[in-house]
């Protein structure tokens, strides 16, 4: 029996020990408490500077201001949605003119092939008129 005697004993200076722990756990965490009150404080203290800085209505008009800038806002994305509409059939557009272009330097190359034919053939043509020229008899002199 003393043995168990010994061993309740040892058990209660054991949870002793804990219990003196946790009173010194609970004295640190009142410190931590204090810490923070202190620093609830000092951030009520901003706040209430905050408040005094930003003046009665202040707030209020902040909300208008940003009302207004949310119309306006939405005003212009409106507006790039009608430009967005816009821009794009301008670029259908430009296509268009672009591939007109494409067309027209090709019928312009081939009018340049068509005066290089003609003047081909209007060198042949004055080549022929030489030679018949020259087969001609002689136009009689007047005298």
């Amino acid at each position: 029996m003393s043995e168990r005697v010994s061993t309740l004993e040892a058990r209660a200076d054991d949870m002793d020990a804990r219990a003196d722990a946790l009173e010194a756990k609970g004295e640190a965490g009142q410190g931590r408490i204090g810490a923070m009150e202190t620093r609830q404080g000092a951030v009520e203290a901003k706040v209430k500077e905050l408040d005094v800085f930003a003046g009665p209505g202040q707030n209020v008009a902040l909300s208008e201001s940003m009302v207004e800038i949310r119309k306006k806002l939405d005003l212009v994305l409106k507006n790039q949605e009608k430009f967005g509409g816009s821009q794009s059939s301008l670029e259908a557009g430009f296509v268009r003119l672009e591939e007109r272009q494409t067309g027209l330097e090709v019928g312009f190359a081939r009018l340049e092939e068509r005066q290089t034919s003609l003047e081909h053939g209007q060198d042949e043509i004055k080549g022929t008129l030489a030679l018949i020229l020259e087969r001609l008899p002689a136009r009689p002199s007047d005298n």
